[in-house]
């Protein structure tokens, strides 16, 4: 029995023990398929992202190109996202901000003039985008 016949016969017998499993046969097939085709960021998307995630995803931006950032510049951008919310939610001082991180192994490349200003683009960037919502 080749290869090729032991994965569909596997197949065969998984999707019909349950509907959930048959909806992760179907797409584990489309994942290959996206595979054979080259299209390798629908494939690397599809091993993420479940069946629904997926069409979800494709219906928001379909057609449009995807930047994904590197993993330092998305790690940037959670720390901001950390100061951020330390500093506006929590209300905290930058002298606790600064102990936090340091307690906690968060390395800042920015100061806090430059982290101040970084804030201040969000804050307005919030009330431009978000005015309406806001009141």
């Amino acid at each position: 029995m080749t290869e090729n016949v032991k994965f569909i016969k596997a197949l065969k017998d998984v999707t019909l023990s349950s509907k959930e499993l048959e909806d992760k046969s179907m797409h584990l097939i489309t994942s290959i398929i996206y595979s054979l085709e080259e299209d390798i960021s629908l494939y690397k998307f599809s091993k993420i992202l479940n069946e629904q995630q997926l069409a979800s995803l494709i219906e928001d931006i379909g057609g449009e190109t995807i930047k994904i950032p590197n993993k330092e510049s998305y790690q940037k951008k959670k720390i901001l996202s950390l100061v951020y919310y330390m500093r506006r939610i929590k209300e905290m001082e930058w002298s606790e901000i600064h102990d936090y991180l340091k307690k906690n192994d968060i390395e800042l490349e920015d100061n806090s003039i430059k982290l101040g200003k970084r804030i201040s683009q969000i804050d307005n960037y919030i009330e431009r985008v978000y005015k309406d919502t806001i009141k």
